[in-house]
C-alpha cells in the first residue's frame, strides 16, 4: 500500500514503492514534485559536496532514470488518485525517511547543531528561505536535518545579507530548547 506522508505547495511525499537502489527498507522515501517546480542542480551538487552524508541536510537523490508518476507508484489507480488531489507531478526525486519535530522542544545539542548547520549553509553561499516547518529528525541519531529546498537561494559569492537575516531570524523565532 503507497502512503502520502506529507504533501505541500511543490509537492507530495511518498512511500511504499522500490526504484533502482531506493526504497523504504533502505529508508528512503520519493518526493513528487509539480510542473512549474524547478529544481536547483547547482545548488544540490554544492549540498552533496559539503555533506555528503547527509549528515545535516536532506539531500535529494536523483534516479537515474526519469519516468512517469504512473510508471514510479506501478499503480494506475494511486497515480490518479494523487493527480486528482494533488495536480500533476513532472518529477521526483529520493530523500531519506525524517521524523516530526517539535521546533519547541529541541535538546541543546539539537538546536546547536541545527545553527550550526544553517552556518555552514550561509558560509557556502546558501539561504534556505523557508526554514520554519522544514526541519525534521533523522531517526538514526536523533539530530536535525534541514529539508525542502525549492525555495532556496544559492550563489558562489555568497548570500546576500538580507537572505542570511531572514534564515535568522526564522531560526531563533521558531526554534527553542526545551527547558525541563
Amino acid at each position: 500500500m503507497i502512503n502520502v506522508l506529507g504533501c505541500g505547495k511543490d509537492g507530495c511525499v511518498i512511500d511504499s514503492f522500490e526504484w533502482e537502489d531506493f526504497s523504504p527498507k533502505n529508508g528512503f522515501v520519493a518526493k513528487l514534485f509539480h510542473k512549474n517546480v524547478k529544481l536547483d542542480k547547482e545548488l544540490h551538487e554544492m549540498l552533496h559536496n559539503i555533506d555528503p552524508n547527509g549528515d545535516r541536510y536532506s539531500l535529494y537523490y536523483f534516479p537515474t532514470k526519469q519516468c512517469s508518476v504512473k510508471e514510479l507508484v506501478e499503480n494506475d489507480e494511486f497515480a490518479s488518485f494523487l493527480e486528482l488531489k494533488y495536480g500533476i507531478f513532472s518529477q521526483f526525486v529520493f530523500q531519506r525517511k525524517l521524523i516530526s519535530l517539535d521546533p519547541k522542544k529541541m535538546t541543546t545539542s539539537q538546536y546547536r547543531y541545527l545553527r550550526s548547520s544553517l552556518e555552514i549553509l550561509h558560509k557556502n553561499g546558501a539561504c534556505h528561505g523557508d526554514l520554519p516547518g522544514n526541519v525534521m529528525i533523522d531517526p538514526k541519531d536523533g539530530m536535525p536535518r534541514i529539508i525542502d529546498w525549492e525555495n532556496a537561494f544559492y550563489q558562489k559569492k555568497g548570500c546576500f545579507t538580507y537572505d542570511i537575516l531572514i534564515d535568522n531570524t526564522a531560526f531563533f523565532t521558531h526554534f527553542s530548547v526545551l527547558h525541563t
